[in-house]
């Protein structure tokens, strides 16, 4: 099943505003945003200082943009974090790495270091996800490489241990990449990752506070990674990754018992790539990551549907990293490129409603391109007429699996060009006409050779 996305230009009338919170002439970027108990945001990030090191940052802002503090962590150590979740009312624990090692950080309420802890046993390790539990320990997400096979996918594990740091149980889940970790309603724990033992597909597992596997699904249709995870108000699970053998992002339900209820897939492209994902009520979730280098939120229903999308079209590159709801607001971390030497980090707030009411105007009623014959046998004719039209225009043709099987470049502005079908296996397919990036028409041919 596909999806597509409805481009809108819908970043003006959608924004609440958009904040430049963290500017450099080196790579910004965000990994993790939470809530704080006093009604403000943590957001995680990392940044390479003057030195040349990469230091993990922790952001304090309010919701109205309004930057409070922002802490530096690592000095002259390379660091970086990817994970933060609260203790308490009053504090904070990062995960990460630290010189090639597996990192913990515990900060309180102003940011300010109150302890770190350091696990170095191995060639190269690293912490992922944190999470403080009921019983006051802790479950981790730990990734191992050997210094035999560095080049190798790390060896992934789930370990839990108590308020002193003092292991309970470590579960070895094989080879590959994990990459997030919840702690679900019934007080399971949920991690979503890559496994590596099979070609590097998604998987999503779900294990009891004791170490016991409850239930492991591996995704072997999809070559890619499982990115980011919630549980819905239907108590099933949400997944959102990206195929990287096929260029396309995609979002997977399963039910509470791990059995695969659908798989969705979304507009293929050259640089296609979800971040992350959210629910915005019972009935809607929210989507953001990058797509032709534009930061796009994506709405769906809970049954894959794509209902739209609007985009942020005004850098070199964008992305939304992280992405939280919060009664009717959307707020969206944002790594950008602002030009060759400048890049940035953004606090993004957006109204629910007005997102709604963007993805609900109707397409273009521009008709650029015409298809003949359909059905078609051994080739087709796109017949195309741009002259009403400015800037760069490309015509993607994709199959009902989300591959992209061709594209066009048009010639000029008024032409026609004959597609040859030989390669192509009998079947509906999908031809979209993009101008500037923005879809601007759809159209289905049916091949019957």
């Amino acid at each position: 099943m596909l999806a597509f996305f409805i481009v809108n230009s819908g970043y003006c009338q959608s924004i609440t505003f958009e904040k430049v919170i963290s500017r450099s002439n080196y790579y910004v970027e965000a990994h993790d945003m939470i809530k704080s108990h006093d009604d403000n945001f943590m957001i995680l990030g990392s940044k390479i200082n003057g030195n040349g090191f990469r230091n993990i940052f922790v952001i304090k802002i309010t919701g109205q943009g309004d930057t409070l503090w922002t802490r530096y962590y690592g000095g002259n150590t390379d660091t970086r974090a990817y994970d933060i979740s609260a203790i308490d009312e009053y504090h904070y624990i990062i995960a990460g790495e630290f010189n090639d090692n597996a990192y913990l950080l515990k900060i309180n309420e102003e940011g300010d270091s109150l302890w770190s802890f350091i696990v170095s046993y191995y060639y190269y390790n690293y912490y992922s996800a944190a999470l403080r539990l009921q019983d006051s320990g802790f479950a981790l997400v730990e990734m191992r490489s050997d210094e035999n096979y560095p080049m190798i996918a790390p060896d992934a594990y789930l370990r839990k241990m108590d308020a002193s740091f003092d292991s309970v149980w470590t579960s070895t889940l094989g080879n590959g990449t994990l990459y997030d970790l919840i702690l679900t309603d019934d007080n399971h724990l949920l991690i979503s990752g890559s496994d590596a033992t099979q070609n590097c597909h998604p998987f999503i597992a779900k294990y009891d506070l004791d170490g016991n596997n409850i239930f492991s699904v591996i995704h072997t249709n999809i070559y890619g990674s499982g990115l980011s995870a919630i549980q819905g108000d239907d108590d099933c699970f949400y997944m959102v990754g990206n195929d990287w053998m096929w260029g396309y992002s995609y979002l997977n339900k399963w039910s509470s018992t791990g059995s695969g209820l659908w798989q969705q897939k979304y507009l293929p492209a050259d640089n296609s790539h979800a971040n992350s994902i959210c629910a915005i009520d019972n009935d809607h979730l929210a989507i953001t990551g990058h797509y032709l280098d534009k930061l796009y939120i994506l709405i769906t229903n809970t049954i894959g549907d794509s209902l739209g999308a609007i985009d942020f079209n005004h850098h070199i590159y964008q992305s939304g990293k992280c992405i939280l709801a919060d009664d009717n607001d959307l707020y969206i971390t944002s790594d950008q490129k602002e030009t060759d030497t400048t890049f940035s980090l953004s606090f993004i707030k957006t109204s629910i409603d007005s997102i709604l009411v963007a993805i609900s105007e109707p397409e273009s009623d521009f008709k650029g391109i015409e298809i003949f014959p359909n059905p078609a046998g051994h080739y087709f004719i796109v017949e195309y007429d741009l002259r009403e039209t400015e800037g760069k225009a490309v015509i993607f043709l994709s199959d009902l699996n989300g591959r992209l099987v061709g594209n066009i470049i048009p010639d000029g502005k008024q032409n026609q060009q004959l597609i040859s079908t030989n390669t192509f296996a009998p079947g509906m397919y999908i031809l979209q006409l993009f101008i500037n990036n923005e879809l601007m028409e759809t159209h289905k041919i049916d091949i019957i050779k």
